[in-house]
């Protein structure tokens, strides 16, 4: 009963000050403290609760597709997206509200490459060089570089004729070496392997779609090699002494040389120059480790020469009048090779693709002495008589493919890929200091050279 009698008392007296209240306190003056602490826990808490972080109209300006339902009104209709109509939605075709009269943007076919439409990105030159230096299944010999030369265009040269490990900035003028953009193709052998104006890679394959594989290309490319080498067939004499060394390029093969007319002695110059016999030897080494069946048709150490002329001496008394008359000479050739006489000896060529020779370059002084010799053994009725069928052309004779070799390897011609390396390389600068009359048989003297009848050392 007491506690029913407290809480009646205490309930009444809140009623009676509320009424006070209201009586004596305008309406205005509750409302206005009631802002006030609304207020006051406003500044205290500004952020009070987590619906307040983003208010609805900023959070539909910022992200005015923030769920998949949202694109339909309360109304279960597709919901229009206002930005769209006031020319600002920045979604574009990605916006997941409606865009009306909008029309849709037609999609381009990606081109092969990548998933974007752009071109798969090509292996560089540089690529190319590292797997070609590197990678045991590529023979460096076999490759060419097509690359532009500033006055000459497009130039090829052979993949090992470049300097590739130094820098552009440390080489010489001597030295071989281009910047990596300016290199427009590789080959293998005849066949393009990677270009890049047409961006071909069989290399790599980089260059999108289906290319055949590096590998089955160059197998390709040494069976047609060698289809063709063996192709050729062996038509005609294959006798040594058919094939004058003194022929010059394209020209035809004798057939069927009479006996009568066939050269028995040569007018030469010996090289003697250390530094060109040890590059012929090189090639030589090169030559034989690639094809050993042709080492016995390379030229010995001692005998690599400069051939002046071919003789036909026809009985004892010839060869001694022959022998003469040279030696009758020495005089007038050393005057002649006084000053300026030199065989600058430099790059390679073949005679019918049956002989390899270094090409020389002469000084005036070297067809003076031709020209005196030949004039000088021009004597048919004496039994003298210069046999050269075709024009002089100085060389340096390096491999000669004989007929016994040419049967066992099934083709008399050498094929370019065995010599390519070497196909601009510098052997050096001979002296003319020395005229020999030479015999053509087996023998050779003590140091390595031709028997000869007449040696003129100037």
């Amino acid at each position: 009963m007491e506690g029913d009698a407290s809480s009646s008392w205490i309930g009444s007296l809140v009623g009676r000050v509320g009424d006070y209240v209201r009586q004596y306190l305008p309406s205005s003056d509750v409302e206005e403290e009631k802002s006030q602490t609304v207020a006051e826990k406003d500044e205290k808490f500004p952020v009070a609760e987590e619906d307040e972080k983003f208010p609805v109209a900023e959070e539909d300006e910022k992200f005015p597709v923030a769920e998949e339902d949202e694109k339909k009104d309360e109304t279960g209709e597709a919901r229009v997206c206002e930005f769209y109509l006031a020319n600002r939605c920045r979604f574009g075709a990605r916006c997941r509200n409606l865009h009306p009269g909008e029309v849709a943007a037609e999609t381009k076919e990606p081109l092969p490459g990548d998933a974007k439409g752009k071109k798969g990105s090509m292996k560089t030159a540089g690529d190319v060089i590292s797997r070609i230096r590197w990678d045991e299944n590529f023979p460096e010999e076999f490759f060419v570089v097509g690359y532009a030369d500033r006055f000459l265009g497009v130039v090829e040269k052979p993949f090992g004729a470049f300097n590739w490990h130094d820098d552009l900035a440390a080489v010489d003028n001597d030295t071989l070496a281009i910047p990596q953009h300016r290199i427009r193709y590789f080959k293998y052998r005849t066949r393009k392997v990677w270009d890049k104006e047409q961006r071909l890679d069989l290399v790599f394959n980089s260059s999108g779609g289906e290319g055949a594989n590096i590998l089955d290309v160059m197998k390709e490319e040494d069976e047609a090699c060698s289809r063709n080498v063996r192709s050729e067939s062996d038509e005609g004499s294959d006798s040594d002494d058919d094939l004058e060394v003194t022929m010059g390029p394209g020209a035809r093969i004798p057939q069927g040389v009479p006996e009568s007319e066939r050269s028995t002695h040569f007018l030469a110059i010996r090289i003697t120059n250390p530094a060109i016999v040890a590059k012929a030897i090189e090639i030589h080494d090169h030559i034989a480790s690639m094809e050993p069946t042709l080492r016995e048709c390379c030229m010995r150490r001692g005998l690599f020469h400069v051939t002046l002329g071919m003789l036909r001496l026809d009985g004892s008394f010839a060869v001694e009048e022959a022998r003469r008359r040279v030696e009758d000479l020495r005089a007038t050739l050393e005057k002649t090779c006084r000053e300026d006489a030199t065989l600058k000896v430099a790059g390679l060529a073949t005679f019918g693709s049956r002989v390899l020779y270094a090409r020389v370059a002469p000084s005036p002084a070297f067809w003076r002495v031709a020209s005196l010799l030949r004039d000088a053994l021009d004597d048919p009725e004496r039994g003298l008589a210069p046999t050269n069928a075709f024009d002089l052309v100085p060389h340096m004779t390096l491999v000669k493919v004989s007929r016994p070799v040419a049967r066992e390897r099934r083709s008399k011609y050498l094929d370019p890929s065995l010599y390519i390396k070497y196909e601009n390389v510098d052997f050096g600068v001979q002296v003319i200091d020395n005229v020999n009359l030479c015999v053509i048989d087996d023998t050779t003297r003590e140091d390595g050279f031709y028997r000869t009848l007449a040696e003129i050392l100037f």
